[in-house]
């Protein structure tokens, strides 16, 4: 494919770094150093207990275990995983909790359903909240059907209660690990988006079928390609789903966390077609104009330049971050 295809793989690559450089960085960077943050730090105590009885309703859990629950909705993708996991690694939750949680906590952020896909795809904000409705709709249809499958938790005496640190020193474990999951996740959409630069270019097929298998390789290429072509309950859904190159970001994340990948797309094919329908209900109740599923609006181009500086500058600044860290570690 390398040598057949060079110049789709090329332009695949310069696909991939522009989609990370001009949304994925600037909108899941941030919510990376928040999620290690409240996981690593004394705030998860003062927090949890505000949520003890929405979890208690929904999970039949602690309060602890809404809090990557909440930050996948927020974030979006792989924040909840990475909060899952962090809490799991702290022994915050049991490995029941974590099992759980990990194959719940896969939503779409507002960040990606508001803005990049409503606003900048479709034209319309209001789609945007359709979807990101969707979304939360699901989250709580999913959180019941767990109480359901796992039944009572019967592990959370065993858990210790973990290691007391400074904000200082919860910041800088944040960073760095905000760092590694941010190039983890870089990595995975470059890669991808040579896979489908080939599909699409390559190949030559770009009916809406191809497109969509697109969109269930790589969620935020495959969105793109779609907008104009296919419903909002279809984008829907397949935001729902994610994306194989999303649950591989959230896999690496949950390294060493016990959960069932067969259960991991048992939900994901549960939360799509929850999405579905609860989009067609919204768009009874609140519809949006037809212009947003015109195929002659002119879809609008991701800009190199839009957020590329700031990235660039908060690149650097981690990566120089991380070198003195480790420098004073040696000395």
């Amino acid at each position: 494919m390398l040598f057949i295809f060079s110049e789709e793989c090329k332009d695949g690559v310069l696909n991939g770094i522009l989609l990370c450089l001009s949304i994925l960085v600037p909108s899941l960077f941030p919510f990376f150093i928040l999620a290690s943050f409240i996981a690593e730090s004394h705030i998860i105590d003062l927090i949890t207990p505000v949520f003890n009885p929405i979890a208690k309703i929904l999970l039949g859990l602690r309060g602890i275990c809404f809090v990557p629950l909440l930050m996948s909705l927020i974030g979006g993708y792989p924040v909840g995983a990475k909060t899952t996991a962090t809490l799991y690694h702290n022994k915050s939750i049991s490995k029941t909790e974590a099992e759980r949680l990990s194959v719940i906590c896969c939503f779409s952020g507002p960040g990606f359903l508001i803005t990049f896909v409503g606003t900048s795809l479709l034209f319309s904000k209001d789609s945007g909240i359709i979807l990101l409705l969707s979304q939360i709709i699901s989250s709580v249809i999913l959180c019941i059907i767990s109480r359901f499958i796992y039944g009572k938790v019967s592990d959370v005496a065993v858990i210790k209660a973990p290691k007391a640190i400074t904000i200082s020193e919860a910041l800088v474990n944040s960073v760095n690990s905000a760092v590694k999951s941010t190039a983890g996740m870089c990595g995975f959409v470059i890669a991808f988006a040579v896979i489908c630069n080939v599909i699409t270019e390559g190949l030559g097929t770009k009916s809406s079928l191809c497109n969509t298998a697109v969109a269930i390789l790589e969620i935020t290429s495959g969105i793109n390609l779609l907008a104009g072509e296919v419903g909002l309950e279809i984008i829907s859904a397949l935001t729902a789903f994610g994306g194989l190159c999303v649950h591989l970001q959230i896999f690496r994340e949950l390294k060493g966390v016990p959960f069932s990948k067969l259960r991991f797309y048992i939900f994901r094919l549960v939360q799509s077609a929850v999405c579905l329908l609860s989009t067609k209900l919204l768009l009874l109740a609140f519809p949006v104009t037809d212009t947003v599923f015109s195929t002659t609006a002119e879809k609008p181009q991701l800009s190199l330049y839009s957020n590329v500086a700031g990235v660039i500058a908060l690149l650097i600044t981690s990566v120089i971050f991380i070198i003195s860290i480790r420098n004073k570690r040696i000395s």
